[in-house]
């Protein structure tokens, strides 16, 4: 008698969990280039890749659609601010808190195989090409190790990482980043 009223008690259990969660998670989308489709409507936010902030800055989003990267705050609402990228398609962004990086404050990957930086203060908010990556280079993510300011490209086109120094010059990281197992591609 003892067994069924456990797997009563277990399956009201399991249940009761499932409804819970029904209520739990709601979907909330703030912001699209869609209108109608989000609380905000925003035509610069076209294929949205990347997205970071700072400790002191809101979120900044990689536009891949249109080039360029727009701001929002907390509640999607769109921020004053939309920085123009040289090349059209952002994706991977990582803020800088440091002096390095010739003071920019953000730094873009591009599938155009650049990587952009945004300074403050520099007059219509450009974020101008810094790298031209090798023929082929298709930049996808963004890593940085602020201990000694080096700068980490995804290569996704040439199939490796590539390595910056704070003048944003190739440099090689200790140990590296090839393997000689993996299969070309």
């Amino acid at each position: 008698m003892a067994r069924p009223i456990s797997v009563s008690i277990f399956a009201a259990l399991i249940f009761a969990g499932a409804a819970l969660g029904d209520d739990f998670y709601h979907e909330t989308d703030l912001v699209s280039d869609i209108p109608g489709l989000a609380a905000q409507t925003d035509p610069n936010l076209v294929n949205p890749w990347g997205l970071v902030a700072s400790g002191s800055s809101p979120f900044w989003v990689s536009d891949n659609g249109t080039g360029f990267s727009t701001l929002y705050n907390g509640r999607g609402t769109p921020q004053s601010l939309v920085v123009t990228l040289d090349a059209p398609d952002p994706t991977g962004i990582i803020a800088n808190s440091g002096s390095n990086f010739a003071g920019s404050r953000f730094i873009f990957a591009t599938e155009s195989g650049t990587i952009a930086a945004w300074t403050p203060g520099v007059a219509g908010n450009p974020a101008p090409d810094k790298v031209s990556g090798a023929a082929g280079s298709v930049y996808k993510g963004l890593a940085i190790n602020p201990a000694n300011d080096t700068l980490y490209a995804a290569n996704f086109g040439l199939g490796r990482i590539d390595v910056f120094n704070s003048s944003f010059a190739p440099t090689t990281a200790p140990g590296g980043f090839i393997d000689p197992t993996l299969p070309a591609g």
